[in-house]
């Protein structure tokens, strides 16, 4: 069964322990995004990485739940 988020996204019928070591990786590429932004000093990229890695984390806890 596809999980659901509230924001109405569903997540690929994989089993959640994959999709958590993708949502990881992606992660932490994203923290590299973010220091990159940082140092340009574009504040923009910086709040679009920061929301970015909010969203990963809250998909990780809802499939943690699984």
């Amino acid at each position: 069964m596809p999980i659901r988020l509230t924001t109405g996204e569903v997540l690929p019928e994989q089993p959640p322990m994959y999709l958590i070591d993708q949502l990881r990786s992606h992660r932490a590429k994203m923290i590299d995004y973010l220091q990159l932004k940082l140092e340009q000093e574009d504040w923009h990229g910086v709040a679009d990485a920061a929301m970015d890695l909010r969203e990963i984390d809250a998909k990780i806890e809802v499939l943690k739940q699984k």
